[in-house]
């Protein structure tokens, strides 16, 4: 190895480091509030006549917008760099923040934590794991089990912050808050981004030549008339279609497997997390019990996965 590419190595290494960074506090601003949402809107719904429906809601939501941003991310990855895609859902992602702290009753949340937010996390999720998979190959899992684990610490620590903010501030504070740290989703974003030398090293003579040769193929076929161009249209559709969706991996039965439990797994985590706090108040608990019973919890959750 010369000295010039060794040098670039190290380079690239490095900014792995930068990576795992944006990861973290991409993570923490994107749903570290998330756990909390019982105990910073429960005396807001009292107030309004709000009912717990619509939190449910506004999750569901969310946990849909999360694929549709994946969709969008896909569609846009083919026409401007992943890098530019996560700035476009950290300002989708902040923006809906901002739009929380106006609202007047919780049956706004559908609309700008979970159609907002959650298209803008949708985006940010894929952008910050293609950047970390691209960086980290052989210490991929300790890494990624690293930066868990102190994402997991801070976390841990949110329902007493947001605890002492929503008795100082009250939550339109607190929600501003929020918002102040979902802005830090904009330099976590500009954090992933890949070596060019590295972009351009994976393109080969055999991809020039088959792009030529799929261009030549669409020239003699529009002209064999108009069934055949219907035929194409049609054709090209699909191709798109199936190359947007990726539904070639549905094929693989370990995979969907995999997908349906996690989807289980996240969906019947977050609604828990939502959920309990208000029916801990509900049966006489007050904010400090309900508070330390989620940081032991989390604790455990927590370090337990890592075992």
């Amino acid at each position: 190895m010369d000295p010039e590419t060794k040098d670039h190595k190290q380079k690239y290494d490095s900014w792995g480091l930068v990576v795992c960074f944006g990861t973290i506090i991409t993570f923490i601003a994107g749903i570290g509030h998330v756990n909390s949402f019982g105990l910073i809107y429960i005396d807001f719904m009292n107030e309004t006549g709000s009912t717990a429906k619509s939190l449910t809601t506004a999750h569901g939501v969310f946990a849909i917008m999360l694929a549709v941003g994946g969709i969008l991310l896909n569609i846009m990855s083919n026409r401007i760099p992943l890098q530019l895609g996560g700035l476009i859902g950290a300002v989708l992602f902040t923006l809906g923040s901002l739009l929380t702290i106006i609202i007047s009753n919780t049956n706004q949340l559908p609309i700008t934590f979970g159609v907002l937010q959650g298209i803008g996390f949708g985006i940010m999720v894929p952008v910050c794991y293609s950047t970390f998979n691209y960086y980290f190959v052989r210490k991929r899992t300790a890494v990624m089990s690293l930066c868990k684990s102190v994402q997991g610490i801070i976390l841990i620590w949110y329902p007493l912050l947001m605890k002492r903010t929503m008795n100082l501030y009250g939550m339109r504070g607190t929600l501003l808050i929020i918002f102040g740290i979902s802005l830090h989703t904009i330099p976590g974003m500009l954090s992933m981004k890949k070596k060019d030398i590295f972009v351009r090293s994976m393109k080969t003579a055999s991809d020039v030549k088959g792009v030529k040769e799929s261009e030549n193929v669409d020239l003699l076929q529009e002209k064999d008339g108009d069934i055949e161009n219907n035929k194409n249209k049609l054709n090209k559709i699909r191709r798109g279609i199936l190359e947007v969706l990726n539904l070639k991996v549905l094929k693989d039965p370990v995979y969907c497997n995999i997908c349906i439990g996690q989807s289980f797994v996240n969906f019947s985590d977050l609604t828990f997390f939502i959920l309990l706090p208000m029916l801990l108040f509900q049966h006489g608990y007050d904010k400090v019990s309900i508070v330390t019973y989620f940081k032991y919890e989390l604790v455990f959750v927590r370090f337990h996965c890592k075992r």
